[in-house]
């Protein structure tokens, strides 16, 4: 619901099969779900395009790391530099 901005009833009727999203939602519904995105390239018959999708989530965990890891070899920098 909150990916797409839809009301609960919707996405109920989506998960309950009665209906699906259009194309548009689908796609924001792609964009959030790695899993949903997977699910659709192999159902096209593009399984092997899941490799590039979950490349793109390793680099994105990679920066998060790097930036957590920066923080803190910032920190013990200035906390050296403060000691001095």
């Amino acid at each position: 619901m909150r990916w797409t901005g839809f009301s609960e009833r919707t996405a109920k009727t989506w998960l309950a099969g009665s209906h699906g999203p259009t194309g548009e939602h689908l796609v924001e519904l792609m964009r959030n779900s790695n899993d949903l995105l997977a699910a659709v390239l192999v159902l096209a018959g593009r399984g092997e395009l899941k490799i590039g999708a979950g490349l793109h989530e390793i680099r994105e965990t990679l920066l998060q790391v790097l930036d957590v890891l920066d923080g803190l070899l910032g920190t013990s920098e200035a906390e050296a530099s403060e000691n001095e």
